[in-house]
């Protein structure tokens, strides 16, 4: 009684203002959030239009890197030529009036007053008349040049080149072994010969030719690898798949993928609620990972072989397209990162908690994501890439989110539950077929291409609202200190933030904007679903009802 006598009086009027209580309620707060966002990203649009590359929608003349190099004091001859050759492979008819400034009265005089020596100015001219006069047939002067009994470097490959772009395939192998044979040192010559091989499938001649050690050179990984899937030797893939993978991490991909992948990281493993920052809902989602990023690997061998036995191209024909988007693409992808899900199975099995099941699941399709990304950035260059690193990761963590807690489901309630993994693997094999295709379909204006955007935004946004009814019932009631909602906030914030700096560095201000606009549409409608599904924060603090509770 003592005791409880001394005890000091409690002044219930008396605000609790300690760190820990603002900082749950300023998480919480939608004025705190909306600001913090807008002074992330105003800081991102300051520095990028600082760091901004020239704008890639300005009205520079289409042959101005031609004239640039010839205006060097010792232009590049492989580069003036692969110039000229870029305007060969233009359309049809279309010469003349897209390269208006580089007819061939105005190359050829350029050429002539350039700083390239006088037979590589002989070869040039007679190229450049071939190319944007005579419409890629060689011209007299070229042929002259090719048939000298000592022909001058280029001439004979030039005449070659020419030949294969019209198809002529056998002639333009005549000219190459004309220039190997009086220019032992064109290695360029030599990686055309070997891919004039490739398109003709003579993949006997390709292993003849490789059999010299002069084209050892030319032995790339890639090469290598058509080589194999051509001779349906599989288990070549291994070694060549492997070296191409690796050629994918390159430094800023590779550190944009990182961030992207640590933001979304941090976002999953807080749905999951882990009672600790070590324990097994930490530990197991970054082993799985690690499971996802290797099954890009998986992934690539998976493309050889299904576009060789199944046939499957992309060839800009509707039907055809969906096939293999939807059929080839989303049947390897999801199936193949299923399979790496399989070894955290059993342990999920034992441990029946419905929510890491679907939480380590979606890391596996987060680390998938974030490998596939560098791997985007290198086949399709930074402008498609760039807004893959906001979105993919998320549609990827949900859709095998979805896929593994349906497979789990069944394997332990098979007659109950096996018909809803019958059911959800096509489902989400569909949808990121159909996603795929829409965003790939040829438009004529930017109007269309805008309207397939907004589609394929759509089916995103379906998805991730079937991922939030399924995940909203599995957790706890417990809250976080810092809310789900601010963590969301300020992690894609910054991420977009990076982002729109590094691809307005790369592309120029106006076409980052473009670029990543559609993505920070979709994103947003992603943080709306969170706060509808998840009923996590974006409420005012004086809103705010639920006592404070700090677990993890």
């Amino acid at each position: 009684m003592e005791t409880a006598t001394t005890l000091p009086e409690i002044n219930r009027a008396q605000e609790i203002d300690g760190l820990g209580i603002k900082l749950y309620f300023w998480s919480r707060s939608p004025y705190v959030l909306a600001g913090l966002a807008a002074v992330i990203l105003a800081v991102a649009a300051g520095v990028g239009w600082w760091l901004r590359a020239p704008d890639g929608f300005s009205n520079a003349r289409p042959g101005q890197a031609f004239i640039d190099e010839l205006d060097q004091p010792q232009p590049d001859m492989a580069r003036v030529l692969d110039l000229l050759a870029g305007f060969q492979r233009q359309q049809a008819g279309q010469t003349r009036r897209v390269f208006a400034d580089v007819q061939f009265s105005g190359a050829g005089e350029r050429i002539l007053r350039s700083g390239l020596s006088d037979d590589d100015k002989a070869v040039a001219v007679a190229y450049a008349e071939s190319v944007l006069t005579y419409d890629g047939q060689p011209s007299a002067d070229l042929l002259w040049l090719a048939h000298q009994v000592h022909p001058l470097p280029h001439a004979n490959e030039l005449v070659a080149d020419l030949h294969a772009a019209a198809k002529a395939t056998e002639k333009a192998q005549q000219y190459y072994d004309r220039e190997l044979r009086f220019t032992p040192g064109a290695s360029a010559a030599r990686a055309k010969l070997i891919e004039l091989f490739h398109d003709r499938h003579d993949y006997a001649a390709i292993t003849r030719a490789l059999a010299d050690p002069a084209f050892k050179m030319q032995q790339t990984p890639e090469l290598t690898l058509k080589v194999a899937v051509a001779g349906h030797r599989w288990g070549d893939l291994a070694g060549p798949v492997t070296a191409i993978w690796r050629g994918f991490f390159t430094p800023l991909p590779l550190a944009l993928a990182a961030l992207a992948g640590l933001v979304w990281l941090v976002i999953v493993l807080q749905l999951g609620q882990p009672q600790s920052l070590v324990c097994f809902r930490t530990a197991v989602p970054l082993l799985a990972v690690v499971a996802g990023m290797a099954s890009t690997w998986a992934t690539l061998c998976a493309v050889f072989w299904q576009d060789e036995m199944w046939g499957l191209k992309q060839t800009g024909d509707l039907f055809g397209d969906a096939a293999y988007f939807i059929g080839g693409v989303g049947v390897r992808e999801e199936l193949v990162k299923l399979v790496f899900f399989l070894p955290f199975v059993p342990l999920l099995l034992a441990r029946k908690n419905r929510l890491e099941t679907i939480i380590t699941a979606g890391c596996v399709g987060l680390g998938f994501a974030a490998a596939e990304n560098l791997i985007y950035f290198a086949a399709a260059g930074p402008a498609a890439a760039f807004g893959r690193f906001l979105t993919a990761n998320f549609i990827h963590t949900a859709m095998t989110g979805l896929i593994g807690l349906a497979f789990c489901d069944a394997l332990a309630q098979p007659l109950k539950k096996g018909w809803v993994f019958l059911a959800t693997l096509p489902a989400v094999i569909l949808v990121h077929g159909l996603y795929d295709l829409i965003l790939s379909l040829p438009v004529g204006s930017v109007k269309e291409k805008a309207g397939l955007a907004c589609v394929a935004g759509m089916l995103f946004i379906l998805l991730a609202l079937y991922f939030f009814h399924q995940l909203r019932p599995l957790r706890g009631e417990a809250t976080d200190q810092v809310s789900l909602a601010a963590m969301l906030v300020a992690g894609l914030s910054l991420l977009t933030g990076v982002i729109f700096v590094c691809a307005a560095h790369q592309l120029g201000f106006a076409v980052a904007v473009v670029c990543l606009l559609l993505q920070v549409f979709v994103l947003g409608m992603i943080a709306y679903l969170f706060y509808w599904q998840l009923g996590e924060g974006l409420s005012a603090a004086a809103q705010v009802e639920e006592k404070p509770n700090y677990s993890l």
